[in-house]
């Protein structure tokens, strides 16, 4: 179940997650996060909201994203709307995002990613969806995520095979 906010705006949280609120004053909206969240930000133009996250800043007006901080460093995924993601450091590295874009920030700099996987959200909404052309790589590297347990290649030369039609 989401934890629903004052003004409506609903925040997923992952296994392990939590989230500072503070109070939605002087046309504010900020939170905390600490671990990996999913986002549904209700509009409110007067009042950005924002999410404070391993050393990131995320801005929003009313939009659906995903937020975890991953090995890479802190990843976001843009669902619905748009985003400025941007360093919490006094560089401001920063990126606009719109639905369906991604990009990870890690040592002082951003980086888009250019074909996130379509199970980036895949704890929350709990599909797999596997598409043409992934590798079997890709494949595992999902389902591993998805059921918190490692999975492995008895022969490392599968990696590299693909679907050759999408499964759903």
């Amino acid at each position: 179940a989401p934890l629903i906010l004052s003004d409506g705006s609903k925040i997923y949280l992952n296994k392990g997650a939590s989230v500072n609120v503070y109070p939605f004053k002087n046309k504010k909206r900020t939170v905390t996060l600490y671990g990996e969240a999913f986002f549904e930000i209700a509009p409110d133009i007067e009042r950005p909201f924002t999410v404070e996250s391993g050393g990131t800043i995320t801005e929003v007006v009313g939009t659906e994203f995903n937020i975890a901080p991953t090995t890479g460093g802190i990843r976001i995924f843009v669902q619905k709307g748009k985003v400025i993601f941007k360093s919490a450091d006094q560089l401001k590295e920063a990126v606009a995002l719109t639905a369906g874009e991604a990009a990870v920030y890690n040592d002082k700099k951003m980086h888009l990613i250019p074909n996130p996987s379509p199970n980036i959200n895949a704890w929350h909404t709990k599909q797999l969806n596997f598409t043409k052309n992934m590798t079997l790589a890709e494949i595992l590297q999902d389902a591993s995520a998805y059921f918190d347990q490692p999975i492995s290649f008895e022969n490392n030369s599968l990696k590299y095979c693909s679907l050759a039609s999408a499964l759903a």
